[in-house]
């Protein structure tokens, strides 16, 4: 099923890099995709290109698209994803962590406030 997912999004909307998606996931994703299966496999699939770490400190790829795959009631994951787009001012060098840029939660928020909260986060 995660696959599927990956595949539609490679297929519909990766604009940077097909071929080249980033999959980014946390310390929560992490165990729900291999409990379905292996990241050697999602690769194999063709539908990611390679997997990483939310928390650790990762390449710059920005001509590839990135999947960020992450916990939404999961705060230091918001916070993590927000850090790896800076606003333009703090940001000495001027460049984005990666090209396009998708974002799946593992789950719904279960308000409607912490939804837009969520998200006012990330886009803001």
């Amino acid at each position: 099923m995660l696959e599927e997912v990956f595949a539609q999004i490679k297929k519909k909307s990766a604009k940077a890099s097909p071929e080249y998606i980033i999959l980014v996931v946390d310390e929560d994703t992490i165990k729900l995709v291999s409990s379905f299966c292996s990241p050697y496999e999602l690769i194999e699939s063709g539908s990611i290109y390679q997997i990483e770490k939310l928390q650790t400190k990762r390449k710059r790829y920005p001509m590839s698209d990135v999947i960020y795959f992450i916990n939404p009631a999961n705060s230091k994951s918001i916070d993590r994803v927000v850090q790896d787009f800076p606003p333009d001012e703090e940001d000495e060098q001027n460049y984005d962590q990666y090209g396009a840029v998708h974002i799946c939660f593992s789950r719904t928020l279960p308000h409607a406030s912490a939804s837009k909260e969520v998200l006012n986060k990330i886009v803001s």
